[in-house]
């Protein structure tokens, strides 16, 4: 999410965690002053005295289970991260009730000290005391219970949200790649080349169309996914390179030499299609220029290179193409597409993924 979003996601979170103390409070303390009267520990003289005690206790309670519930919420991420439930259960139940009985003793006496402080007649003894350690422990286990539950449901609750979002803006991107794919430049040159095919070589017209189907085929079903295999990226760029060079004839020279599992790796549709097309709209190519497009492996990065033959009428790219896959990289993982000069070649790298481990959680369950 944006930083904006993440701000307004934090706010969220304190407003919410503050407004489920204060009725923990008025929960807790309710059942202290209960507890405490029916056993003839607190008496009260009058409703107004009633009143007094009960504002107090709410007060410091609230105060106090503010004080309780940062930590606790700090450390139960921190045992989220150490401490799964799925993986220590045994541990993680030892080290909150030990988290739990320390911030109660603490929390617990300065609590009545305060309230002795702001409420003289309110005096402390041991019975008291007692009391309040033991429906403090308690009270404490059911809000680091309730702290549990909220968390888990607030951080389900935001995971849906930035997964809602991320696939907006894949959806948007992606849109906007099948867009490039059906421009009229690109839609009128295909049916060119396949009016010209039909009358001379209708065997080769029929493999065309092929090609031409298989590949719109593909796009489309890639839209609303965030990564698809590298083999099914390459049968893609096979038929595209077809179009293309049926267009160009022998002017286009593409060479592939790739040396990795095609079935094991993922990466974003039509990530190559896009640096190939770039070489093409933006080079010279005819029989005395011909453009030659390597394709190929460094591990687990595939490299696109073409030699460098600038058209006269062309003008300055946007890189828009280039940017598209940047941001839809950033979506799916941490590594990004590489673009540059070298020499007379320009060169895009663009990793391959490890479906296991090197994918977001948005692009695993989308």
């Amino acid at each position: 999410m944006t930083n904006n979003s993440n701000r307004l996601s934090r706010v969220s979170f304190h407003r919410n965690l503050i407004i489920l103390l204060i009725v923990l409070s008025i929960f807790i303390q309710g059942i202290i002053i209960a507890f405490s009267y029916f056993r003839q520990h607190v008496t009260f003289e009058s409703s107004e005295h009633f009143i007094i005690i009960f504002s107090t206790r709410l007060i410091v309670g609230f105060l106090s289970s503010i004080i309780v519930a940062y930590p606790f919420v700090f450390l139960i991420n921190y045992f989220n991260r150490q401490f799964p439930w799925s993986k220590s259960i045994f541990k993680r139940i030892i080290l909150q009730l030990f988290s739990i009985i320390i911030f109660t003793i603490i929390v617990s006496l300065g609590s009545n000290q305060l309230v002795e402080t702001f409420y003289p007649a309110y005096k402390l003894d041991i019975t008291l005391i007692s009391n309040d350690l033991m429906i403090y422990t308690v009270s404490n286990i059911i809000l680091v219970i309730v702290l549990e539950a909220w968390m888990f449901y607030d951080s389900n609750r935001i995971a849906q949200l930035e997964s809602k979002l991320l696939k907006d803006r894949l959806l948007k991107m992606n849109y906007e790649m099948l867009k490039n794919q059906i421009k009229p430049h690109f839609l009128f040159n295909s049916m060119s080349v396949l009016s010209g095919l039909i009358n001379h070589d209708p065997e080769v017209a029929q493999k065309f169309i092929k090609e031409y189907t298989s590949m719109y085929r593909y796009i489309i079903e890639s839209l609303e996914v965030p990564v698809t295999k590298l083999s099914d990226e390459i049968k893609f760029v096979e038929s595209y390179i077809y179009l293309q060079q049926q267009r160009f004839g022998p002017s286009l020279i593409v060479s592939k030499h790739i040396e990795i599992d095609l079935e094991k790796y993922v990466l974003p549709p039509m990530s190559l299609q896009v640096i190939i097309e770039n070489a093409i709209k933006h080079n010279t190519i005819d029989n005395e220029s011909p453009l030659t497009i390597h394709i190929y492996n460094i591990q687990t990065d595939i490299y696109v290179k073409n030699n460098i033959q600038p058209k006269m009428s062309s003008v300055n790219s946007t890189h828009i193409g280039q940017k598209n896959l940047i941001s839809r990289y950033e979506l799916i993982c941490k590594r990004s597409p590489v673009f540059m000069e070298y020499e007379n070649y320009y060169i895009g790298m663009i990793p391959v993924l490890n479906p296991d481990f090197e994918l977001t959680a948005f692009a695993k369950t989308n």
